[in-house]
C-alpha cells in the first residue's frame, strides 16, 4: 500500500465496512448505513474489504459499477488483493 501514490481518484473518505449487513436496497439503489468504521483510505480498499463478504460470481458486476466512479488502474488485481490482505490483518 505504501507504493500507492494518494491522489484525489484513489484516496479519499471510505467507508471502510462495506459487507452485505451495512447495505440497504431503497427503490434501485443501494445506500450504506454503520459509518461507525469510515475514516481516509484508499476507494480500493473497500472494493476488496466487500469482495471477502460477496459470492464471486458477483464480483464482476461490482467492478463494473465501481469503475463507473472511480477508474481502475492497469494493476488492479494486484492492488485489490494487497488491500484485501490488509483489510484482514488490521486491527
Amino acid at each position: 500500500m505504501n507504493s500507492i501514490e494518494r491522489t484525489t481518484s484513489n484516496w479519499g473518505m471510505i467507508h471502510a465496512d462495506l459487507i452485505p449487513n451495512n447495505l440497504l436496497f431503497y427503490e434501485q439503489e443501494v445506500r450504506p448505513i454503520d459509518f461507525g468504521a469510515c475514516g481516509f483510505g484508499y476507494y480500493l480498499f473497500d472494493l476488496g474489504w466487500t469482495f471477502s463478504y460477496i459470492h464471486p460470481s458477483f464480483r464482476e458486476q461490482l467492478l463494473q459499477s465501481y469503475s463507473m466512479h472511480h477508474p481502475l488502474p492497469d494493476n488492479y488485481i494486484e492492488r485489490l488483493e494487497g488491500l484485501f490482505i490488509a483489510a484482514h490483518l488490521r486491527p
